[in-house]
């Protein structure tokens, strides 16, 4: 899988990832006074009062970095800021992103979402993340949060001692290999041909 549309969309899972494993925090609902307003929270899909949400909070510090070592993604951590997390939220915020970066309608962008999750490759690759975190959420515990290219460094070392095969065929967050930086890659990502129907 060389595909440039793929790799934008690891990427950006990837980056989403990071950014959730670190920076996310519980928030507690304070109660509502009155069923209207209760009513009106479970109607708006809004956890009930004296529960918790999941808030991404990402510091100021990391932003600032972010703008600077990875400006291509500063859009994304903009619209993941402050936000309330899900893995529905965040799906929504990725799609729209690249949307929005490669100016694809919704059904050239439904169509190349459905090639790449089809690409055995792509999957592979992402389960091989997903393991990654997954390890990093049963072993790591209080350390610092490395920056997001460090932990996709990590990442690659650990699928090498695992022997995790086919963690090449993706595009790596890499200048020289990124979508996201070459105007070039994008036009292939637009213009490659939609899967057969």
């Amino acid at each position: 899988m060389k595909d440039s549309f793929s790799a934008l969309l690891m990427d950006s899972i990837r980056f989403e990832q990071w950014l959730r494993f670190y920076y996310m925090e519980d928030e507690e609902i304070a109660p509502k006074d009155g069923c209207g307003e209760k009513a009106a929270s479970v109607f708006a899909g809004e956890p009930d009062s004296g529960s918790e949400r999941v808030i991404l909070r990402i510091p100021q510090a990391v932003m600032r970095r972010i703008a600077d070592d990875m400006p291509e993604f500063t859009g994304l951590a903009q619209t993941l800021n402050d936000a309330v997390i899900s893995a529905e939220s965040s799906r929504s915020r990725i799609f729209a992103f690249i949307r929005e970066r490669l100016q694809l309608d919704e059904a050239a962008f439904s169509s190349r979402v459905l090639q790449a999750i089809e690409d055995p490759d792509f999957r592979r690759a992402l389960d091989a993340f997903h393991g990654y975190v997954q390890y990093l959420a049963d072993n790591e515990k209080g350390e610092s949060a490395p920056f997001f290219d460090e932990w996709m460094a990590r990442f690659e070392t650990w699928a090498r001692e695992n022997d995790i095969p086919f963690i090449n065929s993706l595009s790596k967050y890499r200048p020289e290999m990124d979508a996201l930086k070459h105007p070039e890659l994008l036009e292939t990502a637009k213009s490659a041909p939609e899967s057969p129907k």
